[in-house]
């Protein structure tokens, strides 16, 4: 058997803020295929090629981004009225069936099957992601021949000096260029998928064609070979009302700065949620108690006070923001974490209700020890072990689609569809009408599909991820016990700052696995690293143009850091728009702890929900 993956990239540029398609490589059974910008359809082009190159009725192709491609070439398809229908949750399109030819084309989304990057991939791969200047492309220069663009054009200025370096004409085909970046993007990701893919299939030869995301495979592959305990994974619209409350996400909060006579540990769980799916959880259905033991293994609505300097217990803030606060509040929790607040100080005021569960087990050992085992052999297999563990917790707290999209270019259907169904919305692109009806008897009817009224058990994603927050919580107070002061953590991560003269790599229970000279810490998924090298992650922003020093600079000195350049996509209803902003970012707007003035500490908010 000889696997043959087709994938398929576009390149787009900027013309008045609209995105234009101008170079498309595609491989169709191991042939490369480049089309460039000729004024035409080359979306419809690119169509033609497939199904004139393709004996089979049925063709699979892997878009690493259907997110943006995809709405792409429904755009151009809608224009041509071909028949297409596609599979979308809000905005996340997972697949596209294109009927064109008497053949059936699938775009389907590599990245949320793997969801790693083409960077990251291309290192994966040794053949790495080229650099390209983005910024110069333009509809009057697409045939451009002459001297490198200058490096204003380019990402950064290393990528300017890095082309330059390497190129020994030192003259620029930027068709030659763009042909040669898009083709390298699909070679890489045909060579990741040809060596995961397989794995997949060997675990199950039939899953792939059912699953479209890593959450979907994972579930799938649990349900079907490892549901040993018989769990409940699907539940009552009543349960799934009291029990989503109960779910929040990993914790990551910023609690001080190092001061100049410290330096930097820093920590990261190995496998965090698999150890704590190695743990034991309910089995069988609950039951709803009022006047229950808080200890008893289930979930239950509290209401408590605390007064910690790193508060237990989370909850949601403005727009759903989750925060772990002080004061007399209350929350729907599991019992292991209401064990935890009590063990460190907590005080439990009343226990309103219950839902509690007669059975405790281990339910999630097998599968975890199987992909474990899978990820000890390294390479491919590790990605996929470790993908398909992590991927699970997230798969029990999804949502069941409630909608289902048709597509139509019939005026007279679209009517009936709007009078025969309960339509959610509709959108009209070019001449192709998509309609968004809910899931109910009366559409089900007209529509001639089945209702999935499923409903995904979201206990065991909210107890999951309650053991990962007390496993990273007694983390921070074994880090406290050896003398350390935390700076920062995010889910399965650990920053502490211990005096210089402190570089010892090991404490009582934790192995550090990076020291660092200096750190500044300034919101989540933003802080900035320095020991013989620098590490910036800024959240939405690209962290190769900012050093350390300037970002450390603005923080305490309070001052706005200004981006220019920033390019924003806007997918407003398959409506595809792009364009560069000046983006001013304010460093001192972290809301879920309180700086000190120094900003080396932060407390803790107190605020109370429940009056007494």
């Amino acid at each position: 058997f000889i696997l043959i993956i087709n994938t398929y990239d576009i390149e787009t540029l900027n013309s008045n803020g609209k995105v234009i398609p101008y170079c498309i490589a595609f491989y169709l059974n191991n042939e490369i295929y480049t089309l460039y910008y000729n004024k035409k359809n080359i979306i419809v082009e690119s169509l033609n090629i497939i199904c004139e190159n393709s004996d089979n009725s049925f063709i699979e192709i892997y878009v690493h981004n259907l997110n943006f491609d995809g709405l792409i070439i429904i755009e151009y398809i809608s224009k041509s009225f071909i028949k297409f229908e596609l599979l979308i949750d809000n905005t996340n399109l997972f697949y596209l069936d294109i009927y064109y030819m008497e053949k059936q084309i699938r775009f389907r989304c590599s990245y949320k099957l793997v969801p790693y990057s083409l960077s990251k991939i291309g290192e994966i791969e040794k053949m790495p992601k080229l650099f390209f200047p983005y910024k110069f492309v333009n509809i009057e220069n697409i045939f451009y021949i002459g001297e490198i663009p200058s490096e204003e054009y380019w990402n950064s200025v290393q990528e300017y000096l890095f082309f330059k370096n390497n190129d020994k004409n030192n003259e620029f085909d930027l068709k030659k260029e763009t042909e040669k970046y898009c083709v390298n993007d699909v070679k890489i990701i045909k060579k990741f998928l040809e060596k995961i893919i397989p794995i997949i299939t060997s675990i199950d030869k039939k899953i792939i064609n059912i699953s479209f995301s890593a959450a979907s495979l994972s579930f799938k592959i649990f349900k079907k070979n490892f549901n040993y305990f018989k769990i409940n994974t699907e539940i009552t619209m009543k349960d799934e009302n009291f029990l989503r409350s109960s779910y929040y996400g990993g914790r990551c909060e910023v609690v001080g700065n190092p001061e100049n006579s410290e330096i930097v540990k820093y920590y990261d769980y190995s496998g965090m949620y698999g150890q704590c799916m190695s743990e034991k959880f309910h089995v069988g259905d609950g039951e709803y108690k009022i006047n229950c033991d808080y200890n008893e293994p289930g979930f239950h609505h509290i209401i408590y006070e605390s007064n910690l300097e790193l508060p237990i217990l989370p909850s949601h803030g403005e727009n759903n923001k989750l925060m772990f606060m002080n004061g007399v509040r209350e929350g729907i929790f599991w019992f292991e974490e209401i064990q935890t607040f009590v063990k460190y100080g907590g005080k439990i005021i009343e226990n309103k209700f219950s839902f509690t569960y007669k059975k405790y087990e281990k339910v999630f050992e097998k599968f975890v020890e199987s992909f474990t085992i899978i990820r000890e052999q390294g390479g491919y297999q590790k990605i996929f072990g470790k993908l398909v563990i992590n991927s699970l917790y997230g798969s029990f707290a999804l949502k069941n689609k409630n909608t289902y999209e048709i597509t139509t270019f019939s005026e007279e259907e679209f009517i009936n569809i709007m009078q025969k169904t309960d339509v959610e919305k509709f959108i009209k692109i070019n001449e192709t009408y998509l309609v968004v009806i809910t899931i109910n008897q009366k559409s089900d009817k007209y529509y001639k599909k089945k209702s999935n009224n499923n409903i995904r058990n979201v206990s065991y994603a909210s107890a999951i991820a309650s053991k990962g927050r007390i496993k990273l919580y007694e983390g921070l107070k074994s880090v406290e016990r050896d003398g350390g002061r935390i700076l920062y953590y995010d889910t399965d991560s650990i920053f502490a700052a211990y005096p210089k003269n402190n570089t010892s790599t090991i404490t009582k229970d934790i192995k550090w696995l990076e020291i660092y000279d200096d750190a500044v810490f300034i919101s989540p998924k933003t802080y900035g690293l320095k020991s013989n090298h620098e590490e910036i992650k800024f959240k939405g922003i690209s962290s190769n143009i900012l050093t350390f020093k300037e970002l450390k600079q603005a923080f305490y000195n309070e001052k706005e850091i200004i981006f220019e350049d920033q390019l924003i996509f806007n997918r407003y209803n398959f409506n595809l728009n792009q364009k560069y902003i000046e983006k001013k970012v304010n460093l001192n707007k972290y809301d879920k702890r309180i700086f000190t003035v120094d900003k080396k500490r932060t407390m803790a908010i107190n605020q109370n929900t429940v009056i007494l």
